[in-house]
């Protein structure tokens, strides 16, 4: 399995890249046995990350050049080069999930521009399943986050060691006296995982309210401590009109806090 190069962008990129006297590529159904999926790795979860799979079950070669993913909820996403999909193989090409808005139903679409063999270059559109719905969980995530930050400013302040246990501080300044916003709790990782004091069930309106996370090493295992790659990345689950239920997205943690938390649970299980 391969994996290709990415440009993230709007569709006015795509014809941009394409040279002023090249013929349009002519629309058609995709080969018989072509089909593709998004999905997202879980490793790719730091940098929102995903992938578009383009499985190749028919007899011949299939080379793209051009992949446009577009969603119901966000911008489309260009991918532009020169990748050869063999017969009866896969490739991903990477991409990054574009910041998303609040909405129903998510569709996924995306048009491939390709040759078959010695054959004149094809334009195909498909409808596209994300596969476990890990793409559309990420846009969920942002509409979340925004749905929060417009009822209130959320505050992220220094960890602090508490009691053998890491609190980090956290306070809502609601932007409005009147919210049906709540934060429902904090969600563990395989990294750490709240513990007591934890904020749960905090109403977003009135005064200032604080909302503080307090973590403790969910694992010990010295070499998954030293790879965490997601661990540190704390679901907030949120709770507002038009919200699907358990809706999380990610705490905003810059550098020196990320680093705050692996330096605590390697001190907490005595890996100093």
């Amino acid at each position: 399995m391969r994996s290709a190069r990415v440009v993230v962008g709007g569709v006015a990129l795509l014809a941009a890249l394409l040279p002023a006297c090249s013929p349009d590529p002519q629309d058609a159904p995709l080969p018989d046995g072509v089909s593709a999926l998004v999905d997202q790795g879980r490793m790719q979860r730091q940098d929102r990350g995903a992938f578009v799979r383009i499985s190749n079950r028919s007899d011949r070669d299939l080379v793209v050049s051009d992949l446009v993913l577009t969603s119901s909820r966000s911008r489309a996403v260009v991918w532009t080069g020169t990748e050869t999909v063999g017969a009866g193989y896969d490739t991903d090409v990477v991409v990054t999930i574009p910041r998303g808005r609040c909405g129903g139903t998510t569709r996924y679409t995306v048009t491939l521009t390709y040759r078959v063999g010695d054959d004149g270059e094809r334009r195909s559109t498909l409808a596209v399943e994300d596969r476990y719905g890990a793409v559309t969980r990420v846009l969920d995530g942002d509409c979340a986050r925004a749905t929060l930050e417009g009822a209130a400013r959320l505050d992220v302040g220094l960890p602090v060691e508490d009691g053998g246990a890491l609190r980090i501080p956290i306070t809502l300044t609601p932007r409005d006296r009147a919210s049906a916003v709540r934060i429902v709790g904090y969600r563990p990782t395989p990294l750490v995982r709240p513990t007591r004091g934890s904020a749960t069930d905090v109403a977003v309106g009135g005064a200032p309210v604080r909302a503080d996370l307090v973590l403790e090493p969910a694992r010990c295992d010295p070499h998954a401590i030293a790879e965490d790659k997601v661990g540190r990345l704390v679901p907030v689950e949120v709770s507002a009109p038009g919200l699907p239920d358990g809706t999380t997205f990610v705490l905003p943690l810059d550098r020196q806090r990320r680093t705050a938390i692996l330096d605590y649970v390697r001190s907490a299980c005595g890996l100093d």
